[in-house]
């Protein structure tokens, strides 16, 4: 009849445009002819990444942000054997002798040397067309990461990084940032959360933070603090049984699948093992993460935009209006 032909023509115009290249759908990395900005080096790590991604992510994406499915070890294992969770923090200083010391490859075979602003740029465009444009999802499984690991990588001890910030980037173990607190948001210098000096050097932690992505399946948490008399401290806490560090889910405006949490400290212990960088420096050391975060946003934001234009396009390329084609 009329109905079925009528269906299976739109069906078929649909995956017609779904196949097809739209206009800006791209960044302009990907279809300029020539780039004084990207190399070889650059289009090979793209087109690792988006093959990878392509597989492993973005098949499973839509389901998993609407069904809020939090990361699984498994996952964590495969992203990582892909080079994916150290691509989160590729561009620290001295991370390529770490990598290649523990044998973590990064996409298309480069070297973290090669790992500038560009590269940077592609990862989070990518990342964000592998979560298929689903924010939550995005921000739980790589956002959390993405802003706990660094500070241990640029502050911590060798010991600490060895220790603490390998497991994380073999997918073994899942770290977040936990600075906001229900008072002090982006006014980062009014915190509450307390560190109380301990005998033998440790610290006691008590407070609150919120909005904390990622805290849901967090084994550590990079989290600044209060002192009496030293001014701030950065502190690796570490989940426990929830007697003295308890997450609780917080609703917010995308998917839970992003593990945003509700952190409450009840004299957390952290061993002198623990501190990241220096007593006093807690402040300094969180601003030191705040550029790169923002870099990563706006990247985000772009190619979340191009996909909507992408899905718009391709809406309207299968659309038939008064008889015709509206495009």
């Amino acid at each position: 009849g009329v109905v079925p032909t009528l269906v299976q023509a739109v069906q078929k115009k649909l995956e017609k445009a779904k196949n097809a290249s739209m206009p800006y759908a791209e960044a302009m990395g990907t279809w300029r002819r020539f780039s004084p900005y990207y190399t070889e080096r650059h289009l090979k790590f793209r087109d690792a990444l988006r093959t990878f991604l392509a597989k492993e992510l973005r098949p499973f994406a839509k389901k998993w942000d609407d069904e809020a499915t939090l990361p699984t070890r498994d996952l964590d294992k495969r992203l990582a054997d892909g080079g994916i969770i150290a691509c989160l923090v590729a561009a620290e200083k001295g991370i390529g002798d770490l990598l290649r010391k523990h044998d973590i490859k990064l996409p298309g075979g480069i070297q973290a040397e090669d790992f500038d602003y560009f590269m940077q740029l592609i990862f989070n465009e990518e990342l964000k067309v592998g979560v298929d444009g689903c924010s939550g999802l995005g921000a739980g499984y790589f956002g959390g990461q993405s802003i706990g690991l660094p500070p241990l990588l640029k502050f911590g001890t060798p010991e600490m990084i060895e220790k603490y910030a390998v497991p994380v980037l073999k997918g073994e173990k899942r770290i977040c940032l936990a600075i906001s607190e229900p008072y002090a948001g982006s006014d980062v210098a009014q915190i509450k959360t307390t560190a109380t000096p301990t005998a033998d050097g440790g610290w006691l932690v008590t407070g609150t933070k919120k909005w904390i992505t990622g805290g849901m399946v967090a084994d550590y948490f990079t989290t600044l603090c209060r002192t009496e008399k030293h001014g701030t401290v950065m502190l690796l806490v570490e989940r426990d049984d929830g007697t003295t560090l308890s997450p609780k889910p917080i609703k917010t405006s995308y998917s839970p699948a992003a593990g945003t949490s509700l952190v409450t400290y009840y004299n957390a212990y952290v061993p002198p093992e623990r501190l990241i960088g220096k007593v006093g420096d807690g402040f300094k050391q969180t601003m030191a993460n705040f550029n790169f975060e923002r870099w990563m946003m706006i990247v985000s934001g772009n190619r979340h935009a191009r996909l909507v234009v992408e899905e718009c396009m391709r809406w309207a390329l299968s659309r038939k209006v008064f008889g015709k084609a509206l495009i």
